[in-house]
């Protein structure tokens, strides 16, 4: 066969092929087609993951636990411990694990010259994080004893500690709601 045979049978396979990949899409339904697409648009993130490889995460990182100081008058949160703890999978989970540090380490700052308003029974029922926005919605207890400056102390506690992990983390938090028992009209209230 000659060069030019062979180049023309080549291009007419492939004339061929692409006819029929053409006619396959045709006739193809509607239904067909979104199956298809869905089935792309699912595999993304696994695509991504695949192409890209992420960096690794530290295994520690130190937090910032706010408190009070024996001194205050403001019923502000003007001090912070930082403890070093292990890190988690992904940023979210860093939510749960400094709000029950901060909780577990309420009895533990007499110590150190530090005051922790929040009450020693207290617990995190509940977390969430959506667009910038961290909720947090703790037991009953959390509104139990104290006035006005008491439950203003425990709200900086809290949300300063939350705030802090936009040093750690890439979540950008700007607001954090605090919720007692589902509720966040009735939270921290004097």
């Amino acid at each position: 066969m000659t060069s030019k045979k062979i180049f023309w049978t080549i291009f007419i396979i492939i004339i061929i092929c692409a006819i029929f990949w053409l006619v396959k899409i045709n006739f193809m339904t509607v239904k067909d087609r979104l199956t298809t697409a869905d089935e792309i648009t699912q595999n993304i993130p696994q695509l991504l993951q695949n192409a890209i490889v992420a960096p690794a995460r530290l295994e520690k990182v130190k937090v910032k636990l706010f408190f009070a100081s024996v001194d205050n008058v403001d019923c502000q949160a003007d001090k912070f411990k930082e403890v070093e703890i292990d890190n988690t999978l992904d940023d979210l989970g860093l939510i749960p694990k400094v709000t029950n540090l901060l909780l577990a380490e309420s009895s533990a700052t007499s110590t150190l010259d530090l005051f922790s308003a929040l009450p020693k029974d207290s617990q995190l029922l509940s977390f969430g994080y959506e667009d910038g926005r961290v909720s947090v919605d703790f037991s009953p207890e959390m509104n139990i004893g104290g006035g006005s400056c008491m439950m203003g102390l425990r709200r900086s506690q809290i949300e300063k500690t939350l705030l802090g992990l936009n040093e750690i983390t890439d979540l950008k938090i700007k607001t954090v709601e605090i919720k007692v028992d589902g509720e966040t009209e009735t939270a921290l209230q004097p």
